[in-house]
């Protein structure tokens, strides 16, 4: 056989190295990997560019997500007393040089109703406008302070109709809506309620307590304010002293020591300050700081 000078040569070059094949075989396994991370997301990533569109299994993605936002803010707590509510949460500022953050937690509409916001501070701040906003309207309409039923009417429309408008996003917060009715409304509501409501418009009425923020989930903090509320509707008197002072205690439990579950390395002793609300019909809405050692 004759044998051509540098055929083999040319043939070794031509035939694919075993360095490209291996290179072939794991960008292949990347783009199949990658194809099954994004199968589950599809129909997500198809149905979540607008608010308006629900996806296959009936749900607004974009609810649920500020459902969660408005979960991560926050801890807020709330107990009905047979003629006033006590409501409490943690002051957490970024810089202990800082004494307010800018953001009141307890925000007077009228003389009897207190809105209070946990989740994005920034929605909480125009929610409770639009709420001071609606009670000076009915006010100045009507020569009457706003009914408790006519503001939830008027911020759940609020709510809802931010789940649907174009060019927009659900609000990242839930309100709690703290009533004590005058001596002059009707007997059959004359209790102290408290209302709660969510991303999506929904309005709940609660019981004799309510949690909102981070640990609203949370079934020993649940417990615990079911049992002191369970104890306040049984007295004929106004709360005693040592309520506002309870009810710190069952909030500090379940948030653990400050910082959040964490020890202090500072030689001076951390403090936690804690924002405390009284609604009455006597006083209307009273707050005051109130610091705790570590």
């Amino acid at each position: 056989q004759q044998r051509i000078p540098g055929s083999t040569k040319m043939m070794a070059m031509n035939l694919p190295h075993r360095s490209n094949f291996t290179l072939l075989y794991l960008i292949l396994s990347f783009l199949i990997h990658l194809k099954s991370c994004l199968a589950s997301d599809r129909l997500d990533g198809r149905f979540s560019f607008s608010l308006t569109t629900f996806d296959p299994t009936g749900k607004l993605r974009q609810v649920e997500r500020a459902t969660e936002a408005a979960l991560l803010g926050t801890p807020l707590v709330a107990v009905c007393f047979p003629n006033k509510i006590i409501m409490a949460c943690p002051q957490v500022l970024a810089s202990p040089f800082m004494t307010d953050d800018g953001t009141a937690r307890f925000n007077r509409i009228t003389r009897n109703i207190v809105v209070t916001h946990s989740g994005v501070s920034a929605d909480g701040r125009v929610l409770t406008a639009a709420a001071q906003r609606m009670a000076v309207e009915h006010a100045y309409t009507f020569d009457e302070p706003i009914p408790v039923e006519s503001l939830l009417e008027g911020m759940s429309l609020l709510f809802q109709e931010y789940t649907m408008k174009a060019g927009s996003r659900p609000f990242g917060c839930s309100l709690l809506v703290a009533h004590v009715p005058s001596p002059d409304d009707d007997t059959s509501n004359a209790a102290p309620r408290l209302y709660r409501i969510d991303p999506s418009g929904a309005v709940q009425t609660m019981s004799n307590y309510a949690v909102i923020g981070s640990l609203e989930n949370k079934g020993s903090l649940a417990e615990a304010l079911d049992a002191f509320a369970k104890e306040a509707t049984k007295r004929d008197k106004n709360a005693r002293e040592d309520d506002e002072e309870k009810l710190i205690r069952i909030l500090e439990d379940a948030i653990g020591r400050p910082p959040f579950g964490q020890k202090s390395k500072n030689i001076i002793k951390a403090k936690r300050t804690y924002l405390l609300a009284l609604l009455s019909n006597d006083h209307g809405l009273q707050v005051r700081r109130r610091q705790e050692e570590a």
